[in-house]
């Protein structure tokens, strides 16, 4: 091989050395972008199902409040029939 043969051939190899690095790179870079795109949408899901977990713990809350009225104010019209009764 004489050394101009050597010299392009050299050349060649150092190109398809940067070829590879630039695509090396391209992949890395791409990799990232798409970890930091899950990572964003994994924050998104947990942000709504946090404020689905707090509506319905609010809306539960609600509920047992309702319910614990409702019952009170059954116990006091059974007391005050009771005493209507009694009274009578």
């Amino acid at each position: 091989m004489s050394e101009r043969e050597r010299v392009e051939a050299e050349r060649e190899r150092a190109a398809a050395a940067a070829v590879a690095e630039k695509h090396r790179i391209r992949t890395a870079a791409e990799k990232e972008r798409i970890a930091a795109t899950a990572a964003a949408e994994k924050e998104r899901f947990e942000a709504v199902i946090n404020a689905e977990r707090e509506r319905a713990a609010t809306a539960g809350a609600a509920e047992k409040q309702r319910v614990v009225a409702a019952t009170s104010s059954a116990a006091n019209a059974d007391r005050d029939r009771a005493i209507a009764a009694i009274e009578a």
